[in-house]
């Protein structure tokens, strides 16, 4: 009796050192997207038209100004947040699998969004084109997705990883933060939600397999450049080259990415599987007289 009422003891304890970990992380997470939703606020409250004369220009300094004042503190605190120093080492096979994974997910919405174009409008998008828009515009894109990955990715996935919660319960706590970041977007339809869903897992999957920012980053970037492309987008003031599409492009990324989601999954599961029934050297003892 004393044995498994021992064990669920221990089970427990560590439960809920789990929950208290989380807790702080998660607190500590929401003080950091505060910060940085309190400096955008800052930022965007001054009349930039009145400072600058260019429009573009007007556009795209204030996404530029509040991107370096978040992430000097972020770079400044590396060391608290990067998933360097913390995650277990991996075999040759296993960072291979996960490199081929990275490349799939960066080639992915670009694929499938090539592949989803019905009509172009290459000619009167370069006679409409303002450079300067075109630059603000990626500008405003990039500082958009990097702020994004700062918070819900770099911040919050390093301190839960930090704080001993496995990699799946991670990916899925910070699935719900991102998709609750972006208010009532994701709940427009079940298409919404499913694109969010898969997109913010992707993107952590996509952070713990390449150890570094900046792929889901590129990621990132890609997929809103793309959707800027046939929606109207509020960090988007450039001409469009797109003049319509076949289907829709985001439900076969979101549908690719769970795939390679699952894929990935279960590679690593069948390596890890390998490694556990390969024999394990046993060094014998040296003869007598060390010959």
């Amino acid at each position: 009796m004393e044995a498994p009422h021992l064990l669920g003891t221990l089970i427990m304890e560590r439960f809920i050192g789990w929950l208290w970990r989380t807790a702080r992380a998660l607190l500590e997470y929401g003080c950091v997207e505060l910060l940085f939703l309190f400096v955008l606020w800052k930022v965007f409250a001054v009349n930039w038209r009145e400072l600058v004369d260019d429009s573009s220009a007007a556009f795209g300094l204030p996404f530029l100004l509040a991107f370096v004042i978040c992430a000097l503190p972020m770079w400044s605190l590396r060391r608290r947040y990067s998933l360097k120093t913390d995650m277990p080492i991996r075999t040759p096979q296993s960072a291979a699998i996960c490199r081929w994974y990275v490349v799939l997910v960066l080639f992915t919405p670009w694929a499938t969004f090539l592949l989803s174009v019905d009509q172009w409008s290459i000619d009167s998008f370069i006679e409409l084109v303002s450079w300067r828009s075109l630059a603000a515009s990626l500008s405003a894109t990039v500082v958009g997705a990097t702020m994004e990955e700062l918070t819900c990715r770099f911040v919050l996935m390093g301190l839960l990883i930090r704080a001993g919660i496995p990699v799946i319960p991670i990916l899925v706590l910070q699935t719900v933060m991102f998709v609750l970041a972006h208010h009532k977007a994701p709940f427009t339809g079940p298409h919404a939600l499913f694109w969010y869903v898969a997109i913010s897992a992707t993107l952590g999957a996509v952070y713990v397999a390449s150890r570094t920012l900046i792929a889901p980053i590129l990621v990132h970037v890609s997929t809103n450049v793309l959707l800027a492309q046939v929606w109207p987008q509020r960090y988007w003031i450039a001409p469009r080259p797109v003049e319509g599409l076949r289907m829709d492009w985001t439900r076969t990324c979101a549908e690719l990415f769970c795939l390679l989601g699952t894929a990935l999954l279960v590679a690593l599961a069948m390596e890890r599987w390998r490694n556990r029934r390969r024999p394990v050297p046993i060094a014998l003892p040296a003869p007598p007289g060390g010959g």
